[in-house]
């Protein structure tokens, strides 16, 4: 039965698993797990490259290298004709490369080569067209610069080798003659267009020197310079001097607009820098103020009809007045000095327009001259450069003006380039290894199931009470009972015996003698987990009783060896058809007793949910110290949920690597919402990669396990 005062153990808080680090332990160990993912995909891709480099042709290539010359043979000028090329610019570079690729120079290897008749380059039944021929032949031949330098290769690739070296070298030299054709062609037009070009120059120079010498007689040989100089120092004069009257009549103006706007305000003319500081205003305003200081004194002596203190009032009223006649005239003064500044700023401006038209005209005359002159020595120049280019043009008319240079010819080759077996071999070793890796984390990334008890009790947030190893030998032995076993089975039987020191651990004995083994789905491991866990306690002097509750897909009897399946069980106890005594078997485990499902249940959730299953555990308690049920999965049926208030202790099954996550989720949720005394996971059927960690006691020589002490004493 449950004890109500029961310890409260840690609930289930659903929270994401974002924001984790890589575990690269983790990432290990799954790659190991699937390295039968990556030996397939390695296999298969050895395969795949073997049966490439078969069906793979052997591919020949020759190269002839030439080198480019810096500068283009100068033997037609810039006359128009033709224009100088910086052979070291990549511009240049470039251009030749593309022209060694055209289809003109294509067209003349295969011609002169009769490759559309050579069996090596079509086959005999193929009837090629030009174009096809062409592409064929485009598709072999490779022109690349090399870095830095003027040098480029030509390289020609085919299955025949000797074919190769023709047609490298016959690419370099086509390319020769057909520049060699067009310098020819060109030397000829250049010829006669130079012939009429002078005879047109001749023209323009006798032209140019009579405007040149007519020009001078107008102009009456006065030198342009120095005129040009007076009258533009003359100028900036009159600019500086225009400025400072500018300058003068933009300050007067603004404070006369200023009186203009204060109108008859005496003390706010006063203000004004230019009326504020008239001789006759500051005279004014001093004696005004010492009239005051005179009037208030005599305030303070006598009264204001006393005729002292009338005389003085009116004194100060008459140096008013003459305080308004002063402010009057400084005004007046300030507009004849204003209208003054503003007459001559109008005749420097007249004076300024003058003479910059004066600049205007010499500068446009000094244009004209210079202009006639320029143009003489132009036509004079040009005149030379095309007398000079005749004479090249006719020296250098059979001269080769070839731009490249073949610096190595081809020669034909002794090995295939292609394929290249070592790095297609590592290439498809690489690929192989690589899709078995993203092939092995894919796998492994759609495994919604937990690895590690590290991983599920941070999924769960629940306690991990114990990691039991996978058992192998466990599918040949005919009882699941572990507890006495060695080598392998040892760790396991350890991980129960750490099973049964946690839970004891979890409070005082008395509220920890009834215990219950669910899982969320079926084939986890619930059943052998109560077996054994059920066989640590009677190993402890403890004596145990374990009754099976899943009464819809009994194991408990095969999975201890019990004969005789017909045997009265749980279900018999429950319709009353046989006591308590009889449907408890000896296991063969000292101090282990267990109580099958019995006969077959029609109706095992209305059998569980009524009161004679907890007179059951009643009884079971006061023959035994400990019992143990072993209940039905959580999801397929309800019947655990109708058991956990029953018992003090449940403990949910978890398998590694197989149960999903959702599911671990969902059985802790129905168990807490049911308010079971949950306390922890038990992981069940953990590989040793996994969990070397918990059970892995290899590195400590000197440990032995309590089985072994037994059996060495």
């Amino acid at each position: 039965m449950a004890d109500p005062n029961h310890h409260q153990y840690p609930q289930y808080e659903d929270t994401a698993e974002g924001g984790q680090s890589v575990d690269f332990r983790s990432l290990f160990y799954t790659l190991l797990e699937k390295s039968w993912v990556i030996i397939l995909c390695l296999i298969a891709s050895v395969f795949i490259t073997m049966g490439y480099l078969r069906r793979c042709p052997e591919i020949y290539s020759a190269t002839v290298v030439v080198q480019v010359a810096q500068e283009t043979p100068k033997i037609l000028g810039s006359v128009g004709v033709h224009t100088d090329e910086d052979l070291r610019s990549q511009e240049t570079l470039k251009t030749i490369e593309k022209i060694m690729q055209s289809r003109a120079i294509f067209e003349r290897v295969i011609l002169t080569n009769r490759l559309g008749r050579d069996p090596r380059f079509v086959r005999a039944s193929d009837e090629a067209t030009t174009e096809q021929l062409i592409s064929r032949l485009g598709g072999m031949v490779g022109v690349r610069l090399q870095s830095g330098t003027r040098l480029m290769n030509v390289t020609v690739e085919h299955t025949d080798r000797e074919l190769t070296a023709q047609i490298a070298n016959s690419l370099v030299r086509e390319y020769s003659l057909q520049n060699f054709e067009q310098q020819t062609s060109k030397s000829d037009v250049a010829t006669v267009f130079l012939m009429e070009k002078a005879e047109v120059l001749k023209v323009r120079i006798n032209a140019a020197e009579q405007a040149l010498q007519q020009y001078r007689r107008t102009m009456k040989s006065v030198p342009m310079e120095d005129r040009s100089s007076l009258v533009s120092q003359k100028l900036g004069e009159l600019s500086t001097r225009l400025g400072q009257a500018e300058e003068q009549r933009i300050k007067l103006e603004t404070e006369f607009t200023q009186a203009q706007k204060l109108g008859e305000n005496v003390p706010a003319l006063t203000e004004v820098r230019s009326i504020g500081t008239d001789p006759g205003v500051v005279d004014a305003q001093n004696k005004m103020a010492q009239q005051e200081v005179a009037l208030n004194n005599l305030k303070q002596r006598y009264k204001e009809r006393h005729p002292k203190f009338v005389e003085a009032q009116n004194q100060l009223n008459e140096w008013r007045n003459a305080l308004t006649n002063s402010v009057v005239k400084a005004v007046m003064a300030l507009r004849s000095a204003f209208e003054a500044a503003r007459s001559t700023e109008a005749e420097l401006g007249r004076a300024f327009k003058d003479q910059e038209r004066l600049v205007n005209e010499l500068s446009e005359q000094t244009v004209k001259y210079t202009e006639l002159e320029r143009s003489l020595s132009s036509e004079r120049e040009l005149y030379d450069a095309v007398v000079k280019q005749m004479k090249q043009t006719s020296v250098g008319k059979d001269w080769d003006p070839n731009m490249v240079r073949v610096v190595q010819p081809a020669y034909v080759p002794e090995r295939p380039i292609k394929p290249n077996k070592r790095n297609i071999l590592l290439t498809g070793l690489v690929a192989g290894v690589g899709c078995g890796l993203l092939l092995a984390l894919g796998l492994a990334a759609l495994d919604s199931s937990l690895k590690t008890p590290d991983q599920a009790e941070m999924f769960v947030r629940l306690p991990i009470l114990s990691a039991v190893p996978r058992v192998r030998s466990l599918k040949a032995a005919p009882r699941q009972v572990i507890m006495a076993g060695t080598g392998g089975d040892a760790f396991a039987a350890e991980a129960f015996r750490t099973l049964r020191t946690t839970l004891t651990m979890l409070g005082p004995e008395g509220t920890r003698r009834t215990f219950l083994f669910t899982s969320a789905l079926p084939e986890e491991g619930k059943t052998f987990c109560a077996i054994n866990f059920s066989a640590s306690l009677a190993q402890q002097g403890l004596r145990t009783l374990l009754i099976e509750a899943d009464l819809r897909c009994p194991a408990v009897g095969a999975a201890l060896g019990l004969k005789g399946s017909k045997a009265p069980g749980v279900t018999d106890y429950l319709v009353g058809r046989a006591p308590f005594k009889a449907i408890v078997q000896a296991t063969g485990v000292e101090n282990f007793s267990c109580a099958t499902a019995g006969s077959r249940a029609p109706n095992p959730s209305e059998l569980l949910a009524h009161t004679t299953f907890t007179a059951l555990l009643e009884e079971a308690l006061l023959q035994f110290d400990r019992v143990v049920v072993d209940s039905a999965p959580i999801q397929p049926v309800s019947d655990s949920l109708l058991l956990i208030n029953r018992v003090q202790t449940v403990c949910l099954v978890v398998r590694a690597n197989h149960t999903p996550r959702k599911s671990v989720q969902r059985a802790v949720q129905v168990l807490q919402k049911g308010g079971a005394p949950l306390a922890g996971i038990i992981f069940n059927r953990l590989t040793k990669l996994r969990g070397e960690a918990y059970y892995d006691y290899t590195a400590y020589p000197e440990y032995v396990t309590s089985s072994e002490i037994q059996t060495r004493t």
